[in-house]
């Protein structure tokens, strides 16, 4: 009985992914284009504008260039991801562009803020710092 327990919730957690996975999964696949910048990196670039105080890093993973079943994998990956971790922010469904919105939270701060993109154009961005609240939505404009 404890067995079979055992094997149907590894089973039914199995398919399922997490932010972690979803990245670590895709960053070093052939085809994708991956990008990090640390604080001291953004620093020099000078991107840190008035709304990306409290941003430390950013990483972005594009699928433009990747064939069609690697696309094809990425939307059953993010349509499968489920993460205890994370809180939907926004889910915004245009019509070839569907974007979600993930932030982890510690008491006020957003620790973490993940952009998933599919459809037409596919990207998952990564930005983690202590970001205040108010300032969520311009990163969110400014990935899009």
């Amino acid at each position: 009985m404890i067995v079979s327990v055992w094997f149907v919730a590894c089973t039914a957690s199995y398919g399922q992914y997490s932010v972690e996975r979803l990245f670590g999964e895709f960053a070093d696949t052939k085809g994708v284009e991956r990008v990090r910048f640390r604080n001291g990196l953004m620093k020099l670039a000078g991107c840190m504008g008035k709304n990306m105080r409290g941003v430390k890093t950013i990483e972005v993973l594009s699928f433009s260039n990747c064939e069609p079943a690697l696309k094809n994998r990425l939307e059953q990956a993010v349509g499968s991801l489920k993460d205890k971790d994370y809180e939907t922010l926004l889910r915004s469904n245009e019509e070839n562009k569907r974007i979600r919105v993930l932030v982890k939270m510690n008491g006020e701060e957003i620790r973490e803020l993940v952009l998933l993109i599919t459809g037409s154009s596919q990207a998952l961005i990564r930005i983690g710092g202590k970001i205040r609240p108010r300032d969520a939505k311009h990163l969110v404009k400014a990935c899009q």
